[in-house]
């Protein structure tokens, strides 16, 4: 899965991604733009993992025309894009089939503007590396409202904006364009993992800021990445992924050695 960053303020919801489709082998496939607009609703949505339902849930959210009305139907329609998967594909590596979907659009029912995500992974399933499976409440297909402000892959946004996001407020005075393009440009140097578990580099092409209000929506290009389809991203400053497996090697063998070296605990008698 590739980067999102949201922000929901009170008087607007943004959203931040990157442009590169790629394969469960982390080669770019496709450069292109990721939020899809629905009209009639005023709403965006965005798929991070597998692309297969891009299409098919364009037309089945295009006939919503509210937020509210998307949410009560959206596990239904995430539910049936995994049913139709399933159907056609035997064996398939868990990144095919598996996604995420970001709504974001008014919601009459909270008189906010606001984001709701629904994942098809099984609750704290080891294979969603993200983490969406692992958050309190979480079930598949039914969405969660999203926190005001996050970003994924996560970084330290106290490092990254000097500043912690603990009140609307502090959400509120985000700028969507600078703020976002510096978490966006840490989140490009933050390897992941490929279908087969292998370390890459997942956040490419370009970043794309989608911005929704009482105006409507508007969307600008903060920055574009030497990116080019058929090639593995490889950001320029960041560590080579022998030197990521180096790393993630020592820290697990640092804390299996930790876990020897434990004392057991004492058992009152």
């Amino acid at each position: 899965m590739s980067s999102i960053i949201v922000m929901q303020q009170t008087n607007s919801v943004h959203i931040i991604t990157d442009g590169a489709i790629y394969g469960a082998d982390g080669i770019v496939r496709e450069i292109r733009r990721k939020a899809v607009e629905l009209p009639l609703s005023n709403c965006v949505f965005v798929l991070r993992g597998a692309d297969y339902p891009r299409l098919p849930l364009t037309l089945l959210l295009l006939q919503y025309d509210s937020f509210d009305a998307i949410m009560d139907n959206v596990a239904r329609c995430v539910e049936q894009m995994v049913g139709v998967f399933d159907q056609f594909n035997d064996a398939r590596a868990p990144i095919e089939r598996h996604f995420e979907l970001t709504v974001a659009g008014w919601s009459d029912n909270l008189n906010a503007w606001t984001v709701g995500v629904a994942s098809t992974f099984e609750p704290c399933d080891p294979t969603d590396v993200q983490g969406t499976s692992f958050l309190p409440g979480y079930q598949p297909f039914i969405p969660l409202q999203a926190a005001a402000a996050y970003c994924v892959p996560a970084v330290d946004g106290m490092a990254i904006l000097g500043r912690t996001l603990e009140t609307q407020h502090d959400v509120d005075s985000l700028d969507p364009e600078r703020d976002g393009l510096l978490l966006h440009k840490a989140q490009r140097l933050t390897p992941g993992f490929d279908g087969a578990f292998q370390v890459q580099y997942l956040v490419g092409g370009f970043a794309e800021l989608v911005t929704l209000s009482a105006q409507g929506v508007s969307r600008k290009i903060l920055c574009e990445w030497p990116d080019e389809c058929g090639q593995l991203i490889t950001p320029e400053g960041a560590p080579t992924r022998e030197e990521v497996k180096v790393w993630i090697a020592e820290q697990q063998a640092l804390a299996a050695a930790a876990e020897d070296q434990a004392e057991p605990a004492l058992v009152a008698a």
